[in-house]
């Protein structure tokens, strides 16, 4: 009986409670523009654990009624925009505002360890995580080759360096998540040791401020940030993969993520294959690639004094060299550079990768302490890396899987830096050590391309930031010295080892402006001057260089690098959906270093190649960035970017191996959502470059080729299956399945590029 009793109160209790919980709380949401803080219309509120899609007004609002007090999933989307996912708890009647980033196509800002920074002057350009997932089976420097302003030097289609005003390697700082990329020490024309799908924002900076930065840069940046984890206690993450037709490439990756109660954390991991491209004419033999990727982000989700982060990454890239690339004797390679088909090509596809290729393996770990009080930021960071290289060539008596080369790079650094904000003056400053080791291994039977050698790098640096009503503006500074020790082979007999030590200390200081000349029209300027010393590579290099295909050699005599860099920009919004941008720059270099090619090639026993040598001369690089956008009816987007780069020594002789003309015109088209689709877009677009006109016509070893113009086209959707959002996409590269050279890959002596493609994308979010 009392057990009867007491199992009726409960079912008493609990039905009370059931009847108790009114569902009547009433959630607003507001959409708005990012840029021009306008109401959104036809923005699309996606409710997860209801399956309702809603609408906002003209006015850029909607009220949501009858909810339930709970924990809820909501997506944003607006046609052209990055979608927003966010999770609420609902307690009460809740108003929120969503700012969403209308122009991904043109984006601009930066994000440093979270916090949105504003920099006066310098030109930048932002890649969301959409985009870069989208691409993330292609290098960062064709991800980033949108970008105006923006090329890239290549060795075949795996291996590529991004260009940014006509400089490239290590005069480009590249940061993952806040540490310079050591890899680039190697050479200028190594690909960045990255796998894009594990960061969420590419940001390009098209500015002198190193002073933040560093990495013995002339001006340039481009910042790889993970992003923060979302305010979510649920597990999420994505799945993706990625087919091409031209190569048979298969790519794939996978996300995961959580805020949990004690612990936020991030897991991204990736794999591709791809076998041997082919030109529209013929198979690239032995171009195919193995890629794997992995990344670990997590911090605690609470701490009461200081904060901290942990981020590990590792990458394997295992690319073919182009088997025609590589001949035997000097009458070969003078033939190799002029026929139509390139050696060694057979008419069939193969996965597989034989010598002559690399082999690159990268770690970095990076561990912060932040502390946030009283509007002053501090910041502890140490961080390491470890970056392998192997080489291998095509060697006699069964020795090709013995590497040629093989380099490891040990680097670690130690980063103090603060920040002070007022209410219109900031302050930044800090101080940062950072050292590096190479070691060659001597057991290849080769003498390394570059020494072992051990570097240095103690530095401090400053900046200062004024934000008034119209006028942003800035002034840094940095030095650092650089202390360096290598063990350097005599070129005469007898040939030994011998310690060769350099100091050098370098400055820069660089100031900005922007000023808001009315609504819709603003003006921004920057002058900034940097040193540069030589690298190891450019000093002490000596021998077969696969990247250069060539043979490298450096040069101890160079001196360090001084540039005065200068630029103008306006933005300008002609009319409401019309928005128009121009930069202009010029950079002056004193002692400019560049790669010189030979006249004549030279035979060795691993074949015949051609020579290039390190050299300097005072240059003058300047240069347009134009980009425009116009939109119609929120439906239409039609974007057109151009670069115009001239290079040319003091004396008036052009530079070796400068950008082209560029140019790019796309149009999309966004179908208004049905049904389950959220968002479709058909989009066209049409890029190429014009003929290099202006080269040392005494230099090269084949004139630049033709110009080229290509075709490419693409359908992407948004929808949900099995439950999950779902993005699927299908695209044409070289539709028109031209043959063409690009004047920046250095195998265009050798093949074609790439012929048509079509790529496949899918990827769930759940």
């Amino acid at each position: 009986m009392i057990a009867k009793t007491a199992a009726c109160w409960i079912f008493f209790a609990l039905a009370d409670l059931a009847i108790g919980q009114k569902c009547n709380l009433v959630l607003t949401i507001q959409v708005r523009d990012d840029h021009a803080d306008a109401p959104l219309e036809f923005a699309q509120v996606f409710v997860e654990e209801t399956g309702s899609v809603y609408q906002t007004s003209a006015s850029g609002s909607i009220q949501l009624e009858r909810f339930c007090p709970g924990g809820y999933h909501f997506r944003i989307y607006h046609f052209g925009c990055e979608p927003i996912k966010d999770f609420i708890i609902l307690q009460n009647d809740t108003a929120i505002t969503y700012y969403l980033e209308h122009h991904p196509h043109a984006l601009t800002g930066v994000t440093v360890e979270g916090r949105k920074v504003r920099s006066a002057g310098a030109p930048r350009q932002t890649l969301q995580a959409a985009e870069i997932q989208r691409r993330a089976d292609q290098p960062l420097a064709r991800i980033l080759s949108d970008v105006a302003g923006v090329s890239s030097l290549r060795n075949g289609s795996a291996i590529a360096s991004p260009i940014i005003h006509g400089l490239w390697g290590n005069r480009i700082s590249i940061l993952q998540y806040g540490v310079v990329q050591a890899g680039q020490q190697w050479g200028a024309d190594h690909a960045p040791e990255v796998d894009p799908f594990a960061f969420a924002s590419v940001t390009v900076v098209k500015g002198a401020e190193n002073v933040l930065y560093g990495g013995n840069g002339l001006g340039s940046a481009i910042l790889l940030e993970p992003g923060p984890i979302p305010d979510d206690p649920h597990l999420h993450g994505s799945w993706q993969a990625i087919y091409q037709t031209n190569g048979r490439s298969v790519h794939t990756a996978c996300k995961l993520e959580q805020a949990a109660s004690r612990w936020r954390w991030r897991l991204t991991g990736s794999a591709r294959l791809a076998g041997d491209l082919s030109a529209p004419a013929y198979y690239l033999r032995n171009t195919g690639s193995r890629e794997l990727g992995f990344s670990a982000f997590a911090y605690p989700a609470a701490s009461d004094n200081w904060k901290p982060k942990y981020y590990y990454s590792f990458v394997y890239a295992g690319p073919g060299i182009l088997r025609g690339a590589h001949v035997s004797n000097l009458t070969d390679l003078e033939e190799a550079i002029v026929r139509d088909t390139p050696f060694f090509t057979v008419n069939r596809f193969s996965y597989d990768i034989d010598a002559p290729k690399q082999e690159v393996f990268h770690q970095l770990f990076k561990a912060s302490f932040q502390k946030e009080k009283d509007e002053r930021f501090s910041e502890w960071r140490v961080a390491g890396q470890w970056n392998r290289r192997r080489e291998f060539d095509v060697r006699r008596g069964g020795r090709s899987d013995l590497p040629a080369l093989e380099l490891d790079l040990y680097s670690a650094s130690l980063k103090w830096s603060q920040r002070t904000e007022g209410s219109r003056i900031s302050l930044s400053y800090g101080t940062e050590l950072s050292s590096r080791i190479n070691k060659a291994n001597k057991a290849t039977g080769i003498i390394p391309l570059i020494p072992d050698y051990i570097l240095i790098q103690p530095g401090a640096f400053f900046k200062v930031n004024r934000n008034g009503k119209t006028t942003q503006a800035e002034v840094g500074a940095r030095t650092d010295l650089n202390y360096l020790s290598a063990e350097v082979l005599t070129a005469t007999p007898p040939r030994q080892y011998l310690n060769n030590e350099r100091h050098y200390l370098n400055f820069s200081i660089a100031a900005g402006i922007e000023k808001a000349m009315g609504e819709r029209w603003s003006l921004s300027g920057q002058l900034g001057w940097t040193q540069r010393s030589p690298q190891v590579n450019e000093l002490f290099s000596m021998g077969l260089h696969q990247s250069v295909a060539g043979i490298e050699e450096g040069n101890p005599l160079l001196k360090p690098e001084a540039s005065l860099k200068t630029q103008l920009g306006s933005k300008l919004e002609l009319a409401e959906g019309i928005h128009l941008e121009a930069v202009g720059w010029q950079q002056s270099i004193t002692a400019f270093l560049f790669l010189e090619p030979q006249p004549e090639p030279r035979l060795t026993i691993r074949g015949a190649f051609p020579v290039f040598i390190y050299r300097q001369t005072d240059a003058l690089l300047r240069g347009l960035d134009l980009s425009a956008r116009f939109e119609f009816d929120k439906r239409w987007l039609f974007l057109v970017r151009g670069s115009m780069l001239d290079g040319r020594e003091r004396s008036g002789r052009a530079l070796i191996y400068m950008p082209p003309h560029s140019f790019s015109f796309e149009l999309h088209h966004f179908i208004l959502p049905k049904t389950k689709i959220r968002k479709l877009d058909l989009y066209m677009r049409v890029q190429g470059e014009l003929k290099q006109s202006r080269y040392p016509t005494d230099q090269d070893l084949a004139p630049p080729p033709p110009g080229y113009a290509l075709l490419d086209a693409g359908i992407e959707g948004s929808f949900r299956a099995f439950g999950y959002k779902t993005f699927m996409g299908i695209s044409g590269e070289n539709l028109l399945n031209i043959a063409y050279r690009t004047y920046l890959n250095r195998l265009r002596y050798f093949a074609d590029e790439s012929g048509r493609s079509v790529r496949f994308f899918v990827k769930f979010d759940f």
